[in-house]
């Protein structure tokens, strides 16, 4: 799924009703990714937060806070951790609005 087709996605009625726990499922897997130590624990969320990457577009602030975190990873993790980083990132910035990134 594009950014085009997730943001169609969010006009749809049925968006209401999933939003708050998609967010809630983002929000919670930013709060791993800032908490955890252990590396074979963070590219294992990191590869399941790749998974459900279009979803960022619908929230730009999350988006912002994953870009940062993704970066600070890839700059500072071991070499397996910094690959799965930098992958995310590049599909990151494949699926957020251009805006997201100017002000991250």
């Amino acid at each position: 799924m594009n950014k085009e087709n997730m943001l169609k996605t969010t006009k749809k009625s049925e968006w209401k009703s999933v939003r708050p726990l998609i967010k809630s499922y983002l929000r919670s897997s930013l709060f791993l990714l800032n908490q955890e130590m252990d590396n074979q624990i963070l590219m294992f969320v990191i590869s399941q937060l790749r998974l459900s990457i279009m979803f960022f577009a619908a929230f730009p602030s999350l988006a912002k806070r994953l870009i940062k975190r993704s970066i600070h990873l890839w700059a500072t993790g071991d070499e397996n951790l910094s690959a799965c980083s930098f992958l995310l990132y590049g599909t990151l910035l494949q699926s957020v609005p251009p805006t997201t990134l100017i002000y991250a």
